[in-house]
Formats: C-alpha cells, structure tokens, sequence
C-alpha cells in the first residue's frame, strides 16, 4: 500500500514504463507526493513464457545471436496492466501521462497490417493474440547481440572509416547498435524484410502500442543506431547503403523526435478495456540509459556532474557542452546518445567493473566487509605497488584480450591487501585515461550495486581527485522508470527537470578526495603508458 496522501479521483498522476531485459516495471507517481505504487512483470513469470522458448527473457545462439521474442514484450504490457487496474493505491483513470523506455538499441519489424489491427483491438481481447499476425518477423535483436561484424564494416565502409561514422553519428560501427542489426535481418531473412513495412526500435513499438498509432523513435535511444547523425537526422550515405545491398529501407524507417514529444492521446482500446482518460497522453518512449540518467539526477551539462554506475560493467556517462562542435569521443572508445532534457549524453563503458574487484575478493575468500577491511590497512599509492587487471578483454579501450600485470614495486598477487588497493586505484586510472572527451568535472554520482562500499568509494574519489555521492537509492533502485515519470511530470504538469530530481532523487553524504590534488598524476601516466605499449604489442 502507499504511504502517500494522494486520493483517488484528484488526477495528476504519471505512469513510467521500464522493458528491461529481464521484466517489465512500471511506476506511478504524483509530482508532489512522489511515488505511488511499483509494479514488477518478470518476463520468466508469464504463463506463456514456455511458448516463447526462452527462460529469461532472451535466446542466446550462444554464436553471437541474441534475440527476444517480441509478442512477449505484449503479453507482459497486458499482465501489467491487469495489475495496473486491481491496485487499490489510486485510479488508472487518474493517469494523465504515459512514459517509458526500453533495453536500448532493440529492433522490431512488422507489416503493413499492423496498424490497421492496431487502430482496431477488441477491448475484450489481449493484446498479443490481436496483434501476432501483424509483426514480419517475430523476434527483435537486442543490445547482447555480436553478430554483426560484417554488417559493422560495410557502415564504416560506406562513410569512409570508422572515425568519419563516430563524428556524424557519435559512435563507431557497433554490432550491438540498430543499424547494423536492420541491415543483417535485410540480408539474411530477405524474405521478412520484404513484407516489412515499417522498421523501428522496440521503444518505438512499444510506444505505437500504447498510444494506438505510429510513434516516432527518440533520439535518446535512436543515436543508438549508427544511422542517426547527431544533427537528428537520418544519415543519407547509410540509407543509401541498403539500396547497394538491394535492400532499400528509407520507406520503412520511422520519423524522428525528441524525448519529450507528445505522440497523441493512450489508444482506444486502453480506455474501453483498462479505465484510462481518453485525456491521457503517451510521450515519446526512449532508452534504458537515457531515463536512468534523468532518474539519478542528471538535467543539464551545467551541472558538470557525471554518473558513475559500478555494475558487471562500469559506466560512465555526462551530459556534452552544447558549444563543442565536434563531441564525438576522438579515440573512438565512447557513444554518444541524446539526453532526454535536450541535447548530447555521452557515454563510456568499462567491461572489466565490478567482476575485477569480486575476483580480488574471491581469491582471497573475502566478504565485501573485509574486502573494505582491507583497503584501510593500506595507503593511498600503495607503496609504489600498482598494476594493469583487464580480467576480460576491454572495449575502452579495445584491447582485444585480457591484460593483467604486477608493476612498480615487487610484489605478486598472494599480497592480499597489495593487490585489493592496486585493483581498485588501477580502476581508478581506468576511469579517467579516456574520458576527456566527456567535459570537465569534479564530482561523480555514484550508482549500482559497487556503490554502497564506501572504502571502494574513498580510492575512487582519491585517484580521480573528484567526489563521489552516492545515489540514495537503498529502498527504491529503478532509476529507469523513475527518469520516465520524471519527463512526463515535466510535459504533463510543466514541472522543472532541477525542481523534480531534487525533490525525487536522493543523495547521500559526499565521499571527498583524502589526498593532495596531483598526488596520482605519476600513476596515471604510468598506467596510460603500459596500457598503451600492451595494445600496441
């Protein structure tokens, strides 16, 4: 039950919608009160799951293919919002904004009956069995997927190098990123793409669903395609690509908009079957990172803040200086993608994160609590001790193998206090050696599961001379569907994004620097040297 004083029947709610790789979660939410109630569809907990042939929400050919069936994305939007209509913590009809984002980069095809079936659902029936014969291909490609490598030469081909993509579109050919995926399916199931009559983003479908009609993609999620320049338009070169490969795609590509964007009003068919206002409007779905950032507090580059996400991976990211004419990262390693607010979300991902400090941990049979233990027995600089831990070959930058060295002073890796203080100032030098292009900044907003340890903290904000403030999201951390409620807050009742996420996202106490400003500059360069020489080699 919610703890709020909100009452049912006096409107100004919002919905926020999150299709994550494993589940669907929604929250409501009252700009005042803040939120009403959360909701939770594991993609694993669907009754028809077993029809789909996958177990999490995913089927991984286990040679670079990853798909998701899309007809389960459906089926869990109608299990929600089933749930939407029996919770007794306020009325659907009290909704007047709908918002969501998606995994990013995931891909759906259909046909050209799709939005005549669309335009005509029986209020007395699901979703998914209404809709099935209206998808040309019934799986959607997502951000797990490797399979595009060739695809990913002939992009970087057709704009003349790699560098030549990154500075139009904000990133190099990216296997993972949409393009490439629709220029695959264009080629290996030349049968489907010839009956589809309209390719876009999963965000874009799922909007389309919600609001009955055709929906734009956003650039939050859309620069995620290697086809969309950072001008916000559809890059001509690319869209004659597929016209060389025989596969001509500018008929079926979506139309473009920004994240705040009101596609129109929630379709007929949710107001006759589950109770929303025909008054309730359905904005423009976007990605999972672009919300996420909104949801910890990130509006504006002017806060020169970025944030700092200590997951499986470790992700970086900040709004760009708008006066910056070309953003792109130089060295290649970063993305960017638009930000919800307005403008340019630059983004750069760590594939050795957390696993390389739970492997530090592991060797030694540590819990988190010694391992933190551990890093105060020791000294800021280690002695002189430090080292290269790339457990998994790394992708900022590309490295192609794994990479792990003992340096500076002698010492191996049964020095468990050493090496615990190396790994963890090693991820340190990591954080900055390729983050330049992102902008100056002194402070990190730290989050996921690395970020409530406050010793790993304390090393970070000591080798990158910046704090660190952990995001205070102990009890609620969906940072995803609450970026969502927070734009159609903004739309919805013309709230502040400054005014939102300092009423909405918490902080916790400021983890400041402990050293002397320049006392790492030696290691830095170190690291970057040695790092530099084993890519070389």
């Amino acid at each position: 039950m919610s703890s709020s004083s909100y009452q049912a029947g006096e409107g100004g709610l919002v919905l926020g919608l999150g299709y994550s790789t494993q589940g669907l979660s929604a929250r409501v939410m009252h700009a005042d009160e803040g939120t009403i109630a959360q909701f939770d569809v594991p993609y694993g907990s669907l009754e028809d799951i077993a029809d789909y042939g996958v177990a999490k929400g995913y089927i991984d050919s286990r040679m670079g293919t990853v798909l998701a069936p899309v007809l389960m994305f459906l089926t869990a939007t109608d299990q929600l919002l089933g749930q939407l209509g029996d919770c007794p913590d306020f009325e659907v009809a009290d909704i007047e904004a709908v918002t969501g984002n998606v995994q990013q980069h995931g891909t759906a095809a259909v046909n050209d009956h799709f939005f005549e079936l669309l335009a005509v659902l029986n209020p007395h029936g699901r979703l998914d069995e209404q809709l099935a014969s209206g998808f040309s291909f019934p799986f959607s490609s997502i951000w797990m997927d490797s399979s595009t490598s060739e695809e990913c030469a002939l992009f970087a081909e057709a704009m003349g190098g790699d560098e030549n993509l990154a500075k139009q579109t904000g990133a190099r050919a990216t296997r993972r990123f949409s393009g490439p995926q629709w220029l695959r399916f264009a080629l290996e199931t030349p049968r489907a793409f010839k009956r589809t009559a309209h390719l876009t983003q999963l965000s874009g479908l799922l909007a389309s669903i919600w609001a009955g009609k055709p929906a734009p993609i956003d650039l939050g999620n859309g620069l995620g395609s290697n086809m969309i320049g950072l001008d916000g338009k559809w890059v001509p070169k690319l869209i004659d690509l597929f016209d060389e490969q025989g596969c001509p795609v500018a008929d079926k590509l979506p139309e473009l908009s920004d994240s705040l964007h009101v596609i129109g009003k929630v379709s007929v068919y949710l107001v006759k079957r589950y109770g929303f206002s025909s008054k309730c409007r359905v904005l423009t779905f976007s990605g999972d990172n672009p919300d996420s950032a909104l949801g910890v507090g990130l509006y504006s580059h002017e806060q020169k803040l970025r944030i700092w996400s200590g997951g499986t991976s470790m992700t970086q990211f900040s709004i760009l200086d708008p006066s910056v004419q070309e953003p792109a990262d130089p060295a290649g390693y970063g993305a960017i993608f638009g930000s919800v607010t307005g403008g340019l979300l630059g983004i750069n991902t760590h594939s050795n994160g957390t696993l390389v400090p739970q492997w530090a941990k592991e060797r030694h049979g540590l819990s988190w609590s010694q391992f933190g233990e551990s890093l105060q027995r020791t000294n800021p600089g280690n002695d002189g001790k430090w080292g290269i831990f790339l457990r998994n070959p790394e992708i900022t930058p590309v490295t192609n193998k794994p990479i792990v060295k003992y340096l500076g002073a002698d010492w191996d890796e049964s020095d468990q206090d050493a090496l615990i203080r190396a790994v963890c100032e090693s991820q340190g030098c990591a954080l900055m050696a390729h983050s330049a292009w992102l902008g100056e900044t002194t402070e990190f907003l730290a989050t996921g599961g690395a970020s409530v340890d406050p010793a790993y903290l304390q090393v970070l904000a000591d080798v990158t001379n910046c704090s660190f403030i952990p995001a205070d999201n102990a009890e609620d951390s969906d940072s995803t569907t609450l970026g969502s409620c927070l734009r159609a807050l903004h739309v919805a009742g013309g709230h502040s994004f400054e005014a939102l996420t300092q009423r909405h996202c918490k902080r916790g106490e400021a983890i400041n620097p402990q050293t002397e400003a320049g006392f790492y500059d030696k290691l830095h360069a170190d690291y970057r040297a040695e790092l530099a020489k084993e890519i070389a080699a």
